[in-house]
């Protein structure tokens, strides 16, 4: 896994440019929390930010990860917040979480929420469960 050199990588954050599958396994599985940016232009400049879902979304529970990322409406209606998924409004609130929940009191918190959301994204959003949706939307079966 080759580190991105841009930030400073430290002994409680890590940043990759890119990793291959069986690498972005091991990076979701074992670090407490993965940031996922939803955020097109993530600069807190803009009024209405566009949000957008990608694979990296689903990826991060299914890896037995913990997603950490910004609120927005089609995510939440996807995983429930701190059962599922954690969802921050605001740089302030980021770094409150980040505190809470790298807590070492909070392993055993940390361990629910991965368990859950895994299940829910095994359950729901799998590929199978995906494209089933769609075609049920247009009534091919």
């Amino acid at each position: 896994m080759k580190k991105e050199e841009n930030i400073k990588n430290t002994p409680y954050i890590n940043c990759y440019n890119s990793l291959a599958f069986e690498d972005m396994i091991k990076a979701y599985s074992n670090y407490a929390l993965a940031l996922n940016v939803t955020e097109l232009r993530n600069t807190y400049l803009l009024k209405n930010p566009i949000y957008k879902l990608h694979l990296r979304t689903f990826e991060i529970p299914m890896c037995g990860g913990i997603e950490f990322t910004t609120y927005n409406d089609e995510l939440a209606s996807y995983f429930e917040e701190g059962k599922e998924i954690v969802f921050y409004k605001s740089k302030e609130e980021m770094i409150d979480k980040v505190r809470f929940y790298l807590s070492e009191k909070k392993f055993k918190l940390r361990e629910s929420i991965r368990y859950a959301a895994r299940t829910r994204a095994e359950k729901e959003h799998t590929w199978f469960n995906r494209f089933s949706h769609v075609l049920n939307n247009l009534n091919i079966h």
